[in-house]
């Protein structure tokens, strides 16, 4: 089912369904839509006329008119290709001279007599009191084996005073309930996608679509090992900025300290909630994504969020704060890591490496494999020149894409274990792990000190919860 709510504007959501569809990251199958919220007639009178035209297959072009903008984030979403809705509508509805290679197909009407056309606001009340209670019986059974007093416990991180709680198990069942779908409305999911999706690329991004105001919707990277935001110069020219706008500034890439253009940015989006992002550093991104890439999100995105990635699922979801407290973000069973803040206000965890002392590892989801420098290398035994060559020392140079040479650890050789000694996390992948000299860190004041880059292959799960506000990750 997807939903649309009204708040001055429609946004198209996607609702919690019983069985997602198999093939979700390539297309919607649409059942239903629905109005959550009141809305007025003209409002009324666009989404009836949306419903009855979906049902029409030579009308179908009119729909993708109808919700064009608030749809096209879903399509950046969920279909691999580049095309826009329009015309991926547009080859399947209208003859055309323009052709495609295997066009994406966003909508797929199934069963058309399942669609439903809502022509009242009473037919639309209907179908949200009924969308209401399935949606409030699927959070009883899934809170039905709580105690009474985590009940309570979640309650109160809700909002809800102690002393007007009631006694009853089934009340208080209830309260939660509807307490815990209110917060479900507030969650962003998407497909999970990543760039590039090549599974030798040294560096694969997590990518989100966000809404630009007046530019539309724009595929950002989300980078832990970055700090602010970064945009390239072609969005920057989307923006209606030149070269000679903003400020010149320090800072630091991966080849160590440069200089950048800091620019202000319109209001930005992620779904319906406004990001408390003002401003971007210019920047030149590697051209070897396979979508199209208009900037880079750091630590002060990820911090808005309670971040949720599915790898079992496909799906990533982004949490306000506090719904881990509140019990709507379950991290029962999950192993915790506790996170320090780093020079250059980067997050890491303690790692140790063949029963070492704990040195800094820093988080980067956007590395595909965690890198050691030197020092740490040597920390857990493993010597340069002679001592690293052969087979016996488990130690082999290799060469990155970009020429760049590295020496590969087996991870069979090393003992690695992340977080503290009161909750250590052991990866139980085998894999390998990379030893070089990283510029960056260098640059950051790190010197001949042990560090490591803690890429995705160390941290890679069925489930992965990021509070980066409060410095924890939960892994399962």
């Amino acid at each position: 089912t997807l939903f649309v709510r009204t708040n001055n504007r429609l946004e198209v959501l996607e609702h919690i369904s019983h069985q997602e569809h198999p093939k979700i990251s390539d297309r919607y199958s649409i059942s239903a839509l629905i109005i959550q919220q009141p809305c007025s007639s003209d409002c009324l009178q666009e989404t009836r006329h949306l419903l009855l035209s979906a049902s029409t297959p030579t009308n179908r072009a009119e729909m993708s008119s109808l919700l064009q903008s608030r749809l096209q984030s879903h399509y950046l979403a969920t279909c691999r290709g580049q095309q826009p809705l329009n015309y991926a509508l547009k080859s399947r509805c209208a003859k055309t001279t323009r052709t495609f290679q295997k066009p994406q197909q966003l909508f797929r009407l199934q069963d058309d007599k399942r669609l439903i056309a809502a022509r009242s606001a009473d037919e639309l009340a209907a179908l949200a009191a009924e969308a209401q209670r399935e949606a409030l019986a699927r959070e009883r059974d899934a809170l039905h084996r709580q105690p009474k007093e985590a009940l309570r416990a979640w309650l109160i991180k809700h909002g809800f005073a102690e002393q007007v709680l009631p006694d009853e198990r089934e009340v208080l069942l209830e309260l939660l309930a509807e307490a815990n779908l209110k917060a479900r409305s507030q969650v962003v999911s998407y497909p999970l996608r990543k760039t590039p999706r090549s599974p030798r690329a040294i560096k694969s991004f997590l990518v989100a679509p966000i809404d630009v105001e007046d530019v539309g919707f724009v595929n950002f990277l989300l980078d832990s090992g970055s700090s602010g935001a970064l945009i390239t110069a072609e969005l920057r020219e989307s923006l209606g900025l030149s070269p000679s706008d903003g400020q010149v500034v320090k800072g630091v890439d991966s080849s160590g300290l440069t200089l950048r253009q800091k620019v202000r940015l319109p209001p930005l989006r992620l779904g319906p909630q406004l990001l408390d992002i003002r401003d971007a550093y210019v920047t030149t991104l590697k051209s070897d994504h396979d979508i199209d890439v208009g900037g880079v999100l750091g630590l002060n995105f990820l911090r808005m969020f309670e971040l949720e990635i599915c790898q079992d699922r496909q799906r990533m979801a982004f949490h306000p704060p506090g719904h881990i407290d509140k019990g709507v973000l379950d991290v029962e069973g999950m192993a915790r890591l506790k996170c320090d803040v780093l020079k250059g206000g980067l997050l890491g965890v303690p790692v140790s490496l063949n029963g070492s002392a704990r040195f800094p590892a820093i988080l980067d989801l956007g590395a595909n494999f965690s890198i050691l420098n030197w020092p740490a290398a040597e920390l857990a035994g493993v010597r340069r020149g002679s001592e690293a060559d052969g087979t016996a020392s488990g130690v082999q140079e290799v060469s990155n894409a970009d020429g760049q040479r590295s020496n590969r650890i087996r991870r069979g050789l090393l003992d690695v274990v992340l977080g503290d000694e009161g909750s250590p996390y052991v990866p139980n992948r085998a894999m390998a792990l990379m030893v070089r000299d990283i510029p960056s860190i260098s640059a950051l004041g790190f010197g001949d000190s042990p560090v490591m880059v803690l890429g995705y292959d160390l941290l890679s799960a069925d489930r992965l919860v990021l509070d980066l506000r409060n410095q924890r990750i939960f892994v399962k």
